[in-house]
């Protein structure tokens, strides 16, 4: 039987691991609020090494952005007093990152039905993706946004730089921007910047986003749904699994569980 750690002490615990806690007063109330479970042992596999160890260098802070994102989603949206969000990816993007852009579009639209969801994909996009996104029963992501006098925000998903970005206007003219990437190249550009360095943006995507809220969009709509985006996304970026590592078949298999039900 494991040994029950009081929130203190699992301050600690996470130290003696390898993981960096700049601030422990801000990562105990953190815990405190939302249980040691939902934040670590969540996500925890993400940072993990094959052995089983942290990976050198991951912070509390990297951990708990994971377990965050819909309401950095929500307070972006609710601090601006937007109604509109865009979704933008790379030039001639390749099924990673129209993967993650539609597949994120669909999680907001069926979550946050209060904002209107406009993904947006340079016609370029390589042709196996393309066919799944010209079969979408929601969005036509290949045609530029209608936006006139809106104020809006931006996701960018799978741009490492801002050189590389499509539709580069629409973020230049945005209120406020949030960027998911799995670069290490990544410039660091946008107003929240999340990346995580990984096989697949798309890979990413999947931890970030609430399981049940995942489910949601499986229940309420005809595919392609969100999880069948993520998984192209994923399958495409690690060579249909030939790059995998063990958080890429965590995923694969949570996306396979839930689109077999």
């Amino acid at each position: 039987m494991k040994e029950y750690r009081i929130n203190e002490n699992l301050i600690e615990y996470l130290l003696s691991k390898g993981v960096i806690i700049s601030n422990k007063e801000d990562a105990l109330k953190k815990i405190e609020r939302y249980t040691y479970y939902s934040i670590i042992n969540t996500y925890k596999s993400v940072f993990k090494n094959e052995d089983g160890n942290y990976i050198c260098n991951v912070s509390f802070d990297e951990i708990y952005a994971l377990f965050d994102f819909d309401k950095e989603f929500q307070n972006m949206m609710q601090k601006h007093s937007l109604n509109t969000v865009i979704l933008l990816g790379h030039l001639n993007p390749d099924g990673d990152a129209a993967g993650s852009v539609m597949g994120l579009a669909h999680y907001i639209k069926v979550n946050y039905p209060q904002y209107r969801v406009i993904p947006y994909l340079e016609d370029t996009l390589d042709k196996g993706p393309k066919k799944q996104v010209k079969a979408d029963r929601v969005f036509d992501p290949l045609t530029k946004p209608d936006i006139i006098d809106e104020r809006y925000a931006v996701i960018v998903c799978d741009t490492a730089v801002l050189s590389r970005l499509i539709g580069k206007e629409y973020y230049e003219c945005a209120e406020t921007s949030m960027v998911i990437d799995h670069h290490a190249s990544n410039e660091g550009y946008g107003d929240i910047n999340y990346t995580k360095i990984s096989e697949a943006c798309a890979e990413n995507v999947y931890y970030i986003l609430d399981q049940a809220k995942l489910k949601k969009t499986m229940i309420s709509e005809m595919k392609p749904t969100a999880a069948d985006y993520i998984y192209m996304g994923i399958l495409h970026d690690t060579g249909c699994l030939s790059r995998a590592k063990m958080s890429t078949m965590q995923a694969v298999t949570g996306l396979l569980d839930r689109l077999r039900k």
